[in-house]
């Protein structure tokens, strides 16, 4: 099944599965309410107590139209970055007939006595319930407030939902994105448009200098023992990688050193990780990010920081992982917070267990239809449904369809992007021009309706930042990668069979010959240097004939494969038992092309030369002249 398809299956399934429990979207149940009514020719409805007026110019409603005001809950307020509830919120609904979007002006009362301490108009806005973004988004620009009325007044009103008059909460200065901490400043000389740049500019500036952070070290604690990798780079982009055996998968962990994200097709034998992926539930920019590039059947390496990916049995012998640098995928970090700004912090989506998992992947895998898929993993979160609902459901679902709308304009805008090292080096400055051009459009069609101009413009301001922080201060340090740049990790599933092959032949070197067949058999001589009658029992001497020294030292062997270039030699038999005895093993491998170490010390970085520590023998048409004497 194409990955797009899949995903956009597994979309549908979270948030049918989601409102399948019937969780109301919005909180408590309306107070009181009361209707007005509006023709053509424009005018003034309001609510009965007067806390809410809506000021209708001609030409804005249809003959007929009715407006019910409802007195609505400030609850969910207190998930809003930034901001605290001042006054009586109401939810505004044209039941009848049309008020146009963006035509309207909507003016709340608000409670002064609710203000912080020194705060006034200046810290005042109104904040409107985006059901797309599951919570209560606060106005930064078309917004005036009147002191003396203690009134605030929302021009050109995007839609018609709820609306709160706010101000800004001192308590809300440190926000939380996940991992990302970011303090912001929040006194009476801030304004709600300054803040939400600042918010943006500092999440935005915060990421930058991620780039350039030093990631943790590349670990393997428990390597696989059948699959090695190998990494390669251009334009000394720096990327590392080792296979790891994790809960019975095998996962190639990457490491980029490199100052942008690198982003390439997953290939044959390889796979997301699904389960990282779903257990980066508490940081939703993260989790997003890791979704972003599945409808392209593609996955990144962060900047200057770990990823990976898991290696299956699909792959018979290698499979190679190239990826090139890319303007597109810090974009879409920017993107997300600019997103995580506006959006309400959603807690407690603990689902990622290994059980969840599982039932996750099983009902994609056994998945025949699309009905069948979207059951199955209706099924997987029925089982989490207890741990679910004390979850801000509405807002968890909510996020994630406008994340994705946002994801699929950006992976849209990348699928037509020519990344290939082969149409000529671009810098990064040219990289950056065009994320800066993509990203900007697919925020203002996401976020458009609610004309939140301060904060789109500090969101791109913070992007164009990238190519001065290359090019400018950090120059020296950065020069390398100013180019853009390509790597690849390579990863080989070990044949036991084929290593053998490379030590088939016949090897020698002074005073030695070894003779390897294909069966993995084979027989060492040498020489002792040592006069038969002098000779202690179990020792073997050179043997005399017609005026020549043979070597007197023999043994038989069979080759014991345990791992890429380390192999045993197992005695067989050996005319010098004191020596060698049957049944030992000796370490031998590969020391350089057409060069063979083996002894005691043949598996140590720096063997110490001397039989029967360590002693090396060649193939005269691969090795070195002169490398193992004559």
């Amino acid at each position: 099944m194409p990955r797009l398809t899949v995903l956009l299956l597994v979309c549908a399934a979270l948030l049918g599965g989601l409102y399948a429990w019937d969780v109301p979207p919005f909180g408590e149940k309306p107070e009181s309410q009361d209707e007005e009514s509006v023709d053509a020719g424009g005018g003034r409805v309001e609510s009965t107590d007067g806390s809410a007026v809506i000021h209708v110019p001609r030409g804005a409603a249809v003959d007929g139209t009715r407006v019910r005001f409802r007195s609505a809950p400030t609850d969910e307020i207190t998930n809003a970055r930034a901001v605290r509830s001042i006054g009586p919120a109401v939810d505004v609904q044209v039941i009848s007939g049309k008020l146009l979007p963006k035509k309207t002006d909507i003016t709340l009362a608000y409670d002064p006595s609710q203000l912080p301490e020194k705060f006034g108009p200046e810290q005042v806005s109104i904040a409107v319930y985006q059901p797309e973004l599951g919570g209560w988004v606060t106005a930064t620009d078309h917004v005036t407030v009147n002191g003396e009325d203690h009134t605030v007044t929302l021009h050109h009103a995007p839609h018609y939902s709820r609306y709160a008059p706010v101000s800004l909460d001192p308590a809300k200065a440190v926000l939380k994105f996940g991992r990302t901490v970011v303090h912001t400043t929040i006194d009476a000389s801030t304004t709600v448009a300054s803040w939400t740049r600042e918010a943006v500019s500092k999440y935005g500036a915060q990421l930058i200098r991620d780039l350039y952070g030093i990631a943790d070290p590349l670990r393997c604690d428990a390597p696989s023992e059948d699959l090695t990798v190998k990494t390669r780079a251009t334009l000394r982009v720096t990327l590392e990688a080792c296979v790891n055996e994790e809960q019975q998968e095998s996962v190639l962990k990457l490491r980029n050193g490199t100052a942008l994200p690198l982003r390439g097709d997953v290939p044959v034998g390889m796979d997301v990780n699904w389960r990282r992926l779903l257990a980066s539930h508490d940081d939703f920019g993260q989790f997003m990010q890791s979704l972003a590039w599945m409808p392209l059947g593609q996955t990144t390496v962060s900047n200057a920081s770990l990823s990976d990916l898991v290696v299956t049995k699909a792959m018979k012998s290698r499979s190679t992982y190239s990826v090139s640098m890319d303007e597109i995928g810090w974009a879409v970090d920017m993107g997300i917070a600019a997103l995580s700004v506006v959006q309400p912090q959603v807690k407690g989506l603990d689902v990622a267990k290994k059980e969840f998992v599982d039932d996750m992947r099983e009902a994609t895998l056994q998945s025949a239809s699309k009905g069948k898929l979207i059951d199955g993993w209706n099924k997987a979160l029925a089982k989490r449904r207890e741990a679910m609902k004390s979850a801000k459901l509405a807002s968890a679902q909510a996020q994630f369809a406008t994340a994705m709308g946002f994801i699929n304009c950006m992976t849209g805008a990348a699928s037509n992007s020519d990344r290939s090292p082969m149409a000529g080096v671009r810098n990064v400055k040219e990289l950056n021009s065009k994320g800066v051009k993509i990203l900007q459009g697919c925020l203002n069609a996401v976020l458009g309706e609610l004309e939140l101009d301060h904060m789109l413009k500090a969101v791109i301001g913070s992007a164009k930042i990238v190519p001065e922080f290359l090019q400018g201060r950090w120059a020296m340090q950065l020069r390398p990668i100013i180019d853009a740049g390509t790597a690849s990790a390579t990863v080989s599933r070990f044949d036991k069979q084929e290593e053998l092959r490379r030590f088939v032949g016949r090897w020698q070197a002074h005073g030695v010959t070894m003779t390897i067949h294909a069966d993995g058999t084979g027989k060492y001589g040498y020489r002792t240097y040592s006069v038969c009658d002098e000779v202690p029992a179990g020792y073997a001497c050179d043997y005399h004939s017609d005026g020549r020294v043979g070597p007197g030292g023999e043994l038989t062997f069979t080759l014991d494969v345990t791992g890429p270039n380390r192999v045993h030699m197992v005695v067989k038999t050996s005319n010098s038992p004191a020596e060698h005895r049957v049944g030992s093993r000796i370490p031998m491998r590969f020391t350089e092309p057409g060069v063979i170490g083996y002894g005691k010390e043949a598996f140590n970085e720096h063997p110490t030369f001397g039989s029967p520590s360590f002693d090396e023998v060649c193939e005269k048409t691969k090795a070195d002249a002169g490398r193992c004497g004559a």
